[in-house]
């Protein structure tokens, strides 16, 4: 038998710290290891190994197969193991090791992970249990107890596919759900003293993105000129040079805040087109101002104060007049290998130059999109070179060795030569898009991170177990099942940032 078992664990009345394990599991007799569920272990676990029956055969292998472990009553207290879950069972060195066991840390807004909120929004996700078991749970920070090594949050019931409330061991692997947590830079440093892995661990600001990349230059062609927004005169010089240029929140996402800029003469006089899309849910307001109007409206607005940054605008490839961009979702796959798991484009809405979803953009194939474009584009080459980038930017951003990542929405335009520019990297990146035309990769998309995360732990993938794949509803519009950074600001909009988790990470 491997020294990898699927199991089930069976509850039995002991004071002691006892495990009674499968025939053959142990390689080598023994009295007593360490075992640990989540970061937390119990020491000088007393083992015990069952005599082997015909039953034992095919039992262990798979997820609808398991073996049977029994565990007495104070060793299923001391690690908070359920037993009412399918686990795996692997022997680590000197330890025994029982999981997987996955976080998927939230704000500290309640209505952000409620029973209801989970089954809604990580209904789909969850399909993907049967190929890894183990424990998955939703938290936020304060309902950890770093003295205790646990948590009180919702624990995931495959049988009835709900949350629950429980109190778990802190888990071994902790995916970032949303934004803003206070007091996160605290968490994550606690976190790795117990042995803990993060991933989604920082989100850059743009203009700290901007200064890591230009750093590669093998990445630098695909970078708009950009700089930091700290005074008016620097806006006008930037503006001889290029024209036209956008305006964006440093440390925004998805297409909010965003203004343009472009210099025109009208009867004469130089003037400058401003075009609005801060509330990017509504038309665009667009004014001709005069210079000394376009500064007094910039200072009334707080945005020239290091808080935008300025950027050449690249005029992008149309589809019947309205721009586009793409969204390709970058992920580490159980291999622990950065993959291209979905490319989509995003065509603006009429009259709008943001081509994102929450702006009424439109979803399609990358594909189909460059048929759209015209037969002078070559859908191969486009491709290759927006994959060229994408992995290139995955590998360098793993250089940051003080933080880990395993899933990227990066964000191309494309100008009229098909050439990719970079325009933004998300970090929860929403993938709602791909549900209106792919609903397999939708939810393939929506497994790999789990999958990675057992995979992080040492544990295994059963694809023996063939995952459940739920239709959409075609007569209602496509839903989002999880969010992306956008969205998860509005949510916790009432919360307050961690400046230091933009603001002061080293480059």
């Amino acid at each position: 038998m491997s020294h990898i078992i699927w199991t089930t664990f069976v509850e039995f009345d002991s004071e002691e710290k006892r495990l009674r394990l499968p025939a053959g599991f142990l390689p080598k007799p023994t009295d007593r290891l360490p075992v640990r569920f989540g970061v937390g272990s119990v020491p000088g676990c007393d083992l015990e190994t069952l005599e082997a029956t015909t039953e034992d055969e095919d039992s262990g292998t798979s997820y609808k197969t398991p073996a049977v472990t029994y565990i007495s009553s104070q060793l299923a207290r001391r690690l908070h193991l359920s037993t009412s879950l399918v686990y795996q069972l692997k022997l680590d060195g000197n330890e025994l090791l029982i999981g997987p066991t996955i976080g998927l840390l939230f704000g500290n807004n309640k209505e952000n992970y409620t029973p209801d909120f989970m089954k809604e929004h990580y209904s789909d996700r969850l399909g993907v249990y049967p190929q890894i078991g183990g424990m998955v749970v939703a938290f936020a920070i304060t309902a950890v107890d770093w003295n205790k090594s646990t948590i009180d949050g919702l624990i995931f019931d495959p049988a009835s596919k709900t949350w629950v409330p429980g109190i778990t061991p802190i888990p071994a692997v902790t995916y970032r759900r949303h934004v803003r947590q206070p007091n996160f830079k605290d968490f994550r440093t606690n976190l790795h003293k117990q042995n803990g892995i993060l991933f989604n661990s920082a989100r850059y600001t743009k203009w700290k993105v901007h200064n890591i990349l230009q750093k590669n230059p093998l990445l630098l062609k695909y970078l708009p000129e950009t700089m930091m927004l700290n005074t008016y005169p620097q806006l006008i010089k930037f503006l001889d040079r290029h024209n036209k240029v956008v305006l964006k929140p440093k440390a925004g996402s998805q297409g909010k805040g965003i203004l343009f800029v472009e210099k025109t003469e009208f009867d004469g006089v130089k003037k400058y087109v401003l075009s609005d899309y801060r509330d990017n849910k509504s038309d665009s307001k667009i004014s001709l101002l005069k210079a000394d109007e376009l500064r007094k409206l910039l200072e009334e607005n707080n945005i020239l104060n290091k808080k935008y940054i300025c950027q050449q605008f690249i005029s992008l490839a149309k589809i019947d007049g309205a721009p586009f961009d793409v969204r390709i979702l970058m992920q580490k796959d159980e291999s622990c290998n950065w993959r291209v798991s979905g490319i989509e484009s995003r065509v603006a809405s009429k009259d709008k130059e943001v081509t994102n979803l929450a702006a009424g953009g439109v979803a399609l194939s990358l594909q189909k999109t460059v048929e759209l474009m015209g037969p002078q584009y070559d859908y191969q080459l486009i491709h290759d070179r927006i994959v060229k980038f994408c992995m290139e930017y995955c590998f360098w951003m793993d250089q940051m060795k003080d933080h880990h990542y395993a899933e990227f929405g990066i964000d191309i335009g494309l100008d009229f030569g098909g050439n990719p520019w970079f325009i933004e990297a998300n970090y929860r990146p929403g993938f709602k898009g791909f549900k209106q035309f792919d609903h397999n990769m939708f939810l393939e998309i929506g497994y790999t991170p789990f999958r990675y995360a057992t995979s992080l732990q040492g544990f295994g993938i059963d694809h023996t177990s063939i995952l459940t794949t739920p239709q959409p509803d075609l007569q209602t519009p496509a839903t989002e099942d999880v969010l992306d950074d956008e969205e998860l600001e509005v949510l916790e909009s009432l919360e307050v940032l961690d400046e230091t988790d933009t603001e002061s990470e080293p480059l």
